[in-house]
C-alpha cells in the first residue's frame, strides 16, 4: 500500500515528536527531583537578596519543559510548573496548588493558563480561580450533521476567567457557587464558504454567567487517582443581564470511580455537557483532544451536546516509570433522540507515566491515541481524567 506524501510527512513529524518527548520523559524526573529538594534553600537565598524573607518551609514546586506533537497544533513548545503550598496553619489542613503553563506552536498558536485551587481552614472552604489567554488559530468544520471532511482555520483570541467558591457540607461533599466571564475576538476568511452570517458567534463577543457547583469527591488525590470516585455537577446561565452577548444554559455532569490493586489501577469516567439556547460555536460541546477520545481531532465533531465514556488501565511503577492503555467510545448530538449506534465514535491507544512528585503522584503523561480516521500524540502533566 503506497503512503500518501503528507501522510508520511506527518509520521515523520510525530516519529521525531514522540523521541523529543520520550528524551524529556526519562529526564524530567531528574530535573523535578532536584527542584524539590532544593528549592527550599534556592528560593530562601533569592528571597533574601530581594529582601522579601524566605518561603514557607511547605512551599514545594515542580516544574518542566516539553516537546509535543497533537493533531491540533503540529508541534508543540511548552513549559510548566505546578506550585505546592498551605494557606492556613490548622493542623489538618488541606495543600493548595497552582498550576501555571505557557505553550506555542508551529501553527503560532500562544497560550497562557492558570489554574488554582486554595483551601482554607481545614479545607472547608475552597477557592477556584482560572484563567486562560489564547491567540489560537483552530480549525472549523461545521455543526452537527452540516459539519464537513476538510475543516477551515479561523484565529481566535481569548481571554476567560472562572471563579468556584464552594463548601464542604459533609464529609467529601462540596457544593457552591461559580462565575465564568470571557472575550472572544475572531478573525475569519472573508473567502471562506463554511462560515456564514448565520453562523452563531461568528462576532465573537462577551461571555458571562453565573452557576452552581456540586460533587462527591473520595479520590486520593486529583493527579493520578489510585482509588476513590467523584461525582460533579455544574450548571451555568450566561444572560444578557449579566452583559452576556449569548443567553444559552450549559450543563455538565462528570462521573469518575478508581479501583487499585498492587499497585495496578483502573479507572471509569462518563461525562456529558449539554448546552440549551444560543450558545456561540466556539463554546459547543466537542469530543477529542487530550483529555476525552485521545485519536480523535478535537473541534471535528461540533455540536450542542455531547458524552464520552471511557476507561484506562495504569500499571505500577517501575523505578518512576509506568504505563497505561485506555480506550472509549463518544459522540456529538444536538437532541438526545438524534443519538445512532452507527455514528458513535471510538478511540484507544497506550501512555508512557513518568512520576515526577511521589507524594502527590504529579505524572508527567504521554499518549499516543487512534481511532478510525485519525492518531494524535498527547503530552502533559497529570493524568486524563
Amino acid at each position: 500500500m503506497r503512503i500518501p506524501a503528507k501522510t508520511r510527512s506527518r509520521m515523520i513529524r510525530c516519529m521525531v515528536a514522540t523521541l523529543s518527548c520520550a528524551a524529556f520523559c526519562i529526564s524530567a524526573p531528574v530535573f523535578a527531583q532536584s527542584a524539590d529538594a532544593g528549592s527550599s534553600e534556592v528560593s530562601a537565598e533569592a528571597t533574601a537578596e530581594a529582601g522579601v524573607g524566605p518561603l514557607p518551609e511547605d512551599f514545594e514546586f515542580v516544574a518542566f519543559p516539553l516537546v509535543a506533537y497533537t493533531p491540533e497544533t503540529s508541534v508543540l513548545f511548552a513549559g510548566a510548573g505546578l506550585f505546592f503550598f498551605n494557606v492556613s496553619d490548622h493542623p489538618r489542613a488541606r495543600r493548595s496548588d497552582v498550576m501555571v503553563s505557557a505553550a506555542y506552536s508551529l501553527r503560532q498558536q500562544a497560550a497562557l493558563k492558570i489554574d488554582s485551587s486554595f483551601y482554607f481552614g481545614d479545607g472547608t472552604v475552597h477557592l477556584g480561580a482560572d484563567s486562560l489567554f489564547l491567540d489560537w488559530p483552530s480549525d472549523y468544520f461545521g455543526i452537527g450533521e452540516e459539519s464537513v471532511d476538510d475543516g477551515e482555520e479561523y484565529n481566535n483570541q481569548q481571554v476567560e476567567t472562572e471563579l468556584i467558591l464552594d463548601f464542604r457540607l459533609a464529609d467529601n461533599f462540596y457544593a457552591g457557587f461559580a462565575y465564568e466571564v470571557g472575550y472572544n475576538s475572531l478573525r475569519i476568511d472573508k473567502d471562506t464558504s463554511l462560515f456564514e452570517p448565520v453562523t452563531p458567534g461568528i462576532d465573537g463577543g462577551l461571555l458571562s454567567g453565573i452557576g452552581i457547583r456540586a460533587k462527591w469527591d473520595t479520590r486520593d488525590t486529583k493527579f493520578a487517582t489510585t482509588e476513590g470516585q467523584r461525582f460533579a455537577f455544574e450548571a451555568t446561565y450566561f444572560n444578557s443581564l449579566l452583559k452576556s452577548d449569548y443567553d444559552y444554559w450549559k450543563l455538565r455532569l462528570d462521573l469518575r470511580q478508581f479501583f487499585s490493586w498492587s499497585g495496578h489501577t483502573v479507572g471509569f469516567h462518563a461525562v456529558t455537557r449539554i448546552t440549551v439556547g444560543d450558545p456561540p460555536f466556539y463554546d459547543m460541546s466537542t469530543i477529542g483532544g487530550d483529555r476525552q477520545l485521545r485519536g480523535v481531532f478535537r473541534a471535528r465533531h461540533l455540536d450542542n451536546s455531547m458524552f464520552v465514556v471511557q476507561s484506562e488501565y495504569r500499571t505500577p511503577y517501575l523505578w518512576r516509570l509506568g504505563l497505561a492503555a485506555f480506550a472509549g467510545i463518544g459522540d456529538t448530538f444536538k437532541h438526545f433522540n438524534q443519538l445512532s449506534v452507527g455514528d458513535i465514535k471510538w478511540a484507544g491507544g497506550a501512555g508512557l507515566r513518568v512520576l515526577l512528585k511521589e507524594a502527590e503522584r504529579v505524572n508527567l503523561r504521554l499518549d499516543f491515541g487512534v481511532n478510525a480516521d485519525d492518531y494524535g500524540i498527547y503530552f502533559g502533566m497529570s493524568e486524563a481524567f
